[in-house]
């Protein structure tokens, strides 16, 4: 953020006027040069260039000591905003309304001592890209296939065991983070690089994880569909 300290926002007035004067410096500076805007949170990365040049607003609510995204906020962001970061709050509860953010397009909430992924998250149909990343999170439900834009999943450092077999069916899907999690679903084959082969850089990395993890899940899910459909679980199989 703008400031060398970040502000104490855990008051409804305060956070709604914060919200409304950084929408409308945003506005004012995109209105006047007619790019996109340089605010956005320090540790925003797109997955691509095209990510950067579309329109919209950015809103960094990260480090403001808020629990929860309040309707009230809402209301002000939901037509407007699609990158918000919310990283480095306290276990922040994002309401039922939340939902109604449809231009969300990047969602951070890394950093916040979550247990659970909101619900309400599930219902974003335009995001491409979530970060979950270190929090405290044990599952990833199947409603992430309602994410049917999503293109980038960060869920580093977590306590996930097992991933939903919906994943090989995401087809935007090109980009998992996955490292530091119990995982024992995909197998430990799957994760496995040949520490002989070329070195390969983060991105690569994280496509190439994408890649096999949807495979595997193709075939996990072909396995259920076929001839012994019915007989038995994942845990069954494994």
């Amino acid at each position: 953020m703008a400031t060398a300290v970040d502000p104490d926002l855990s008051q409804l007035a305060d956070l709604l006027a914060f919200t409304k004067k950084v929408m409308e410096a945003e506005e004012k500076r995109k209105a006047a040069d007619g790019k996109p805007s340089e605010h956005r949170p320090a540790d925003f990365k797109p997955i691509n260039d095209e990510a950067v040049t579309k329109t919209g607003i950015t809103l960094d609510l990260s480090q403001v000591n808020i629990s929860a995204l309040p309707v009230e906020v809402i209301d002000v962001i939901s037509r407007k905003v699609e990158r918000l970061a919310l990283s480095h709050n306290h276990q922040i509860f994002l309401p039922p309304q939340f939902a109604q953010c449809a231009r969300l397009r990047y969602l951070n909430i890394r950093w916040n001592q979550l247990k659970t992924v909101p619900d309400a998250i599930f219902q974003l149909s335009a995001l491409e890209i979530l970060d979950l990343s270190k929090n405290k999170i044990t599952t990833i439900p199947e409603s992430i296939k309602n994410l049917t834009s999503l293109r980038f999943l960060a869920m580093s450092k977590n306590r996930i065991e097992k991933l939903p077999v919906c994943i090989g069916t995401m087809t935007n899907l090109m980009k998992l983070k996955t490292e530091d999690n119990p995982l024992s679903f995909p197998p430990p084959s799957v994760w496995a690089f040949d520490s002989g082969a070329e070195p390969l850089t983060e991105g690569e990395r994280d496509r190439v994880v994408c890649m096999r993890v949807q495979i595997f899940m193709r075939q996990r899910q072909a396995e259920r569909n076929g001839p012994n459909a019915g007989l038995g679980s994942d845990e069954d199989a494994r």
